[in-house]
């Protein structure tokens, strides 16, 4: 049996009537009576408390009284003693006698941070976790470390309240708030603890003995008990955030609760999403032009291999749940990735890169959690960080947009929680040698930094880190099926995991990783590594062909190490380019904003057959912008 104590003085001398404050209409003690009446683990709430108006709400609420014993009721009185009487009358006055008691929730009139979800998480985490004391929710607070905390010492000068030297890295510290790593404050939103920890306080750590002594973190983003009326705008922000209002919560409507309905399906959303703007796929166009503005594959797998393709494809394939055992194990042994020491338990089956991306994200992020990555690169990692609430930490491009590893490194100073290194990177194509990122590397792991690595044009480049993965513990490596492999139209991919981060990146399997289509086409590519390295090469000397074409006419292009090419526009504009281009059945990519990017044209590689129309096409609007012929065909 779970039961939930909640308790709360009605004599505050720093904030008086702060249990009984309104937030959005309610008092402020209502919010963890709601969200223990409302979790699935707790069999009973009660309240423990000396103050009739305290008494009157809960009443209201249908939550049962517990009387203090007046040594409880003073300004003197511990917390951690209140807790234990609370739970000691409940148990020995048989008020929970269905059965002996698990865990005992605990919570705070004053502590409205926490969800019915929250303590729902902490109970099943206690639950797997038996050497576990306690689950507690903590929440980031950076800039109250201790090594910003001082005590006015001898002669009224302020001294540091711990020693520097106490600290861990004493020679990394700064100004920078999150020098000193992240600094985790036991918030007082939900203690769930195991009776043994209420039984004997004596063993507990201080300064909240009730948690015991193997405490879990549970981690949450806002959370606070409340003692100075300046904290009520903080705390009303985090409510709204979490889909309270002055009409509605995020919990169904319960008979004693008259005045308070469930919120709008549409409200009940968190708010956030609702201020992410997406940009609309505007760029469909199939017919009549030639496709160069997506990093499509460019080649087109051969007619016979194809055939054998569509083979594959067969009722019984389609109308049986897919099976993923094959593909991984061909991934983890084919030549095509370079990692001959992979396991194929280490491999996730994803949708393209960006459901990767977004395991890595899942896998170690929560709100405000710092994250970095190269500005510009791949659209969805910004995506990614609107939607986990994250602080993004941009890492500028070098000079003439390479990957700058100086500013990596002083970012890594920083400690963000994950950096994201696409390499190649794109828009920019700029690439780091497999050294210099296992450099990086290996300063992100003494700083704490989990690295995912996006190579989705390894092919093109052949730098990689995939075979590192046993070296470096913070690494992760995604890969992708729609670049080199030909089938962006499968969106299929797959994020490898150092094997201590693999059984957690596990846990994030869709129930099916993939669909029977996708699995069958990269099981015979993989199978067929000629048709790949081929298709690669031809994209590759349709590249090289352009690029010299571009040299012969004087326009610049910068390098990249991936299967497109940018050009420089100059005078006469990207977006201009772009239009007559378009005009003349080939689609390019523009619009970028980034230094030298603002003024280039992005062109897909594609074999040199289809490149020598393109070429002709960029020739005549060459020739139409001055006038006349200026280079020989």
């Amino acid at each position: 049996m779970v039961v939930a104590i909640v308790i709360g003085r009605g004599g505050s001398k720093g904030f008086p009537g702060k249990n009984t404050y309104p937030l959005l209409g309610r008092p402020m003690m209502t919010y963890p009576i709601l969200a223990a009446q409302n979790s699935r683990c707790v069999q009973g709430v009660y309240v423990s408390t000396d103050s009739p108006g305290i008494a009157e709400i809960a009443d209201r609420m249908g939550v049962p009284i517990l009387a203090r014993p007046p040594e409880l009721c003073t300004d003197s009185a511990l917390g951690e003693d209140v807790f234990r009487h609370a739970f000691q009358t409940v148990r020995d006055s048989r008020l929970g006698a269905e059965g002996p008691f698990e865990a005992v929730v605990l919570l705070f009139c004053n502590s409205p941070t926490v969800l019915a979800s929250t303590i729902d998480r902490a109970v099943e985490m206690l639950r797997l976790r038996p050497d576990a004391d306690s689950v507690v929710t903590v929440s980031r607070y950076n800039m109250w470390s201790p090594l910003r905390a001082r005590k006015v010492g001898d002669g009224g000068f302020l001294d540091p309240f711990i020693p520097f030297d106490r600290f861990p890295h004493g020679d990394g510290l700064s100004c920078d708030r999150d020098s000193q790593g992240d600094v985790w404050f036991a918030d007082m939103g939900v203690s769930v603890v195991r009776p043994r920890c209420l039984d004997h306080l004596e063993e507990g750590l201080l300064p909240q003995k009730w948690m015991g002594r193997r405490i879990l973190p549970l981690c949450q983003w806002g959370g606070l008990d409340v003692d100075y009326e300046w904290q009520i705008p903080q705390v009303e922000y985090w409510l709204r955030a979490n889909g309270f209002s002055e009409t509605a919560t995020p919990y169904p409507p319960r008979g004693d609760e008259p005045s308070i309905r469930r919120v709008s399906t549409a409200s009940a959303a968190h708010p956030h999403l609702a201020r992410i703007r997406r940009v609309e796929d505007t760029s469909s166009e199939r017919e009549g032009v030639v496709r160069l503005h997506r990093n499509e594959p460019g080649y087109s797998i051969p007619d016979g291999a194809l055939a054998e393709m569509k083979e594959l494809v067969t009722g019984g394939l389609i109308q049986t749940y897919p099976d993923v055992r094959n593909l991984k194990e061909k991934i983890a042994r084919s030549e095509l990735f370079g990692a001959p020491n992979l396991n194929p338990s280490q491999i996730v089956l994803t949708q393209g890169a960006e459901g990767a991306i977004r395991h890595a994200f899942e896998l170690f992020v929560s709100p405000g959690d710092p994250v970095a990555f190269l500005e510009p690169t791949y659209a969805m990692v910004g995506v990614y960080a609107d939607l986990f609430r994250v602080r993004p930490v941009p890492i500028p491009h070098g000079e003439d947009m390479g990957v700058d590893e100086t500013a990596i490194r002083a970012t890594l100073e920083r400690r963000p929680r994950l950096l994201v290194l696409a390499n190649p990177n794109s828009p920019t194509g700029a690439v780091l040698s497999a050294d210099r990122l296992r450099s990086i590397l290996e300063v992100a792991g003494r700083m704490g930094v989990a690295v995912l690595a996006d190579e989705a044009y390894f092919l093109f480049c052949l730098e990689t880190v995939l075979p590192d993965l046993d070296r470096f513990d913070n690494l992760l490596v995604c890969r992708t099926f729609s670049k080199a492999f030909g089938m962006p139209g499968l969106r299929a991919g797959f994020l490898a995991a150092s094997p201590p981060i693999a059984p957690s990146a596990s846990a994030l399997r869709f129930g099916y990783e993939s669909h029977s289509v996708a699995l069958s086409w990269a099981e015979y590519l993989l199978d067929h590594p000629a048709i790949v390295r081929e298709g690669v090469a031809s994209v590759l000397a349709g590249k090289t062909y352009l690029e010299s074409e571009c040299a012969r006419w004087g326009l610049r292009t910068y390098p990249t190490a991936a299967n497109f090419s940018l050009i420089d526009a100059g005078d006469w504009g990207a977006k201009r380019l772009t239009e007559d281009l378009r005009e003349r059945g080939f689609l390019v990519r523009s619009g970028f904003r980034q230094g030298p990017l603002a003024r280039c044209i992005r062109v897909s590689a594609v074999p040199i057959p289809v490149m020598h129309r393109f070429v002709d096409a960029l020739r005549q609007c060459l020739d139409d912008r001055k006038g006349g012929s200026v280079v020989a065909a």
